[in-house]
């Protein structure tokens, strides 16, 4: 039987910055969809916003970065992952 802390450490889960600041402000992604329609004017569809808060497309525009840090009101560099 393995233990419980064994297979926690075998577990590595990487928050992106993304999901970092809306776990800090204790928004949902649905409520930054509409922050972005609200500050920017813009759009990013919901289930972008999803890929990129779960880091599975990491590899974006540096336009869709400024809109993401402008409706946020945080630097570019809050959103960047610093590897990918």
């Amino acid at each position: 039987m393995v233990k419980e802390h064994t297979i926690a450490k075998k577990i590595k889960m990487e928050i992106t910055k993304l999901a970092k600041l809306l776990i800090l402000r204790g928004m949902t992604q649905q409520e930054l969809y509409n922050l972005i329609k609200e500050r920017t004017g813009k759009e990013i569809q919901l289930y972008r916003i999803s890929t990129m808060v779960n880091g599975k497309l990491k590899d974006y525009k540096v336009s869709t970065a400024r809109i993401l840090a402008q409706a946020l009101q945080v630097p570019t560099d809050a959103i960047i992952e610093d590897e990918f």
